[in-house]
């Protein structure tokens, strides 16, 4: 396309891939989230075990703040490289959630195989719906971002986003607990993404000021937290610059 690279395309689709994403799993005439065929009653579940590597686990964590707030649930998250390894306890209220982009990251790929060893439901969210995660997990909550072919992970972390504020809001639903302005605001989302990428003259300069930089630090508290830790992972993909 007009586009110089496909990293800068990915990061312009991401309006449309979060409102695809968003319209597969919501409708805001009814107020209801639709997921995949299953038999999942929320309210028998106690636990929500979430496992990931990368820019999936930054989606995760950033997941667990919503979670607990949406929720009465006890959430955990966990890097999969280190929870495949670990003596877990899980009860049968539990469900895990694997995330991963490809659909085919080893570990999360094992970290599922445990969960289904311990006997408990199991979710996947991935970009790729033929995949070995998508393929043995009980629900596939698929993100519509479409290929991705730069080499950091932008759409798909955002669509993910969008896949686990919309899981959320399903279970609080469940839990008879209606959020509705948490919901209508979802279907603005890609308006705003719009509106940062209009933007693109400023941020030219912000990171040409930037340039000779040595170190940059990211900070951020709360839901920001693991948002700057996604921001400090770019930044020494692209660049390798100290983050």
């Amino acid at each position: 396309g007009n586009y110089k690279h496909f990293m800068k395309k990915e990061i312009f689709h991401q309006p449309i891939s979060i409102e695809d994403t968003i319209l597969n799993f919501a409708d805001k005439k009814t107020k209801s989230v639709f997921l995949p065929q299953n038999n999942i009653n929320f309210n028998n579940v106690s636990n929500l075990i979430l496992v990931a590597c990368g820019t999936a686990y930054h989606s995760c964590m950033v997941a667990k703040y919503w979670f607990e707030t949406l929720t009465d649930m006890t959430v955990s998250i966990d890097i999969a490289s280190e929870y495949r390894y670990r003596k877990n306890t899980v009860n049968n209220n539990s469900i895990g959630i694997v995330v991963s982009q490809s659909g085919e990251t080893m570990d999360s790929l094992e970290c599922l195989k445990k969960f289904k060893q311990n006997n408990i439901f199991t979710i996947s969210i991935v970009n790729v719906l033929n995949s070995s995660i998508a393929r043995i997990s009980d629900c596939v909550l698929p993100t519509l971002a479409g290929p991705e072919i730069g080499v950091a992970s932008t759409k798909t972390f955002t669509a993910q986003l969008a896949v686990l504020s919309l899981l959320g809001i399903h279970i609080q639903h469940q839990k008879k607990n209606i959020d509705k302005k948490l919901f209508n605001s979802l279907f603005n989302v890609h308006n705003s993404i719009k509106e940062i990428l209009y933007e693109e003259k400023n941020i030219k300069n912000i990171a040409h000021n930037l340039i000779d930089a040595k170190s940059i630090f990211y900070i951020g508290r709360n839901v920001m937290y693991p948002l700057a830790l996604e921001g400090a992972l770019k930044l020494k993909e692209i660049t390798y610059k100290h983050c």
